[in-house]
């Protein structure tokens, strides 16, 4: 399970994602969760390495801080903290099964 996030068309070179099972839609278990790398590029693991998120709905959350960045370094700016929240992030993916790439093209 991997993809892409970008803002305006621009990879994003820092942060993290979260796939949150959506249990309004059925989808109960683990989250799933991901490095931004440099181009962009996420990863997801649940319970080990790259072995993406659970098959169901989920609500998805991307933040400008990477899972092992210092307290004290600022998150990547061009993602809008809007985005870092579950309630107003706007963002829901499918997982099925098989390989995924969801890709996410961020509003500034």
């Amino acid at each position: 399970m991997s993809g892409k996030i970008t803002v305006g068309g621009q990879p994003v070179g820092r942060g993290s994602v979260t796939f949150m099972p959506d249990q309004d839609k059925g989808t109960a278990g683990k989250v799933a969760v991901g490095d931004i790398q440099a181009d962009g590029s996420y990863s997801l693991r649940t319970f080990d390495s790259d072995d993406g998120a659970l098959i169901g709905y989920h609500r998805v959350i991307i933040s400008g801080r990477g899972l092992q960045d210092a307290e004290n370094m600022a998150p990547d700016q061009r993602i809008p903290p809007r985005y870092a929240n579950p309630t107003q992030s706007g963002l829901a993916a499918e997982v099925t099964p098989g390989s995924n790439t969801i890709d996410f093209d961020l509003k500034p």
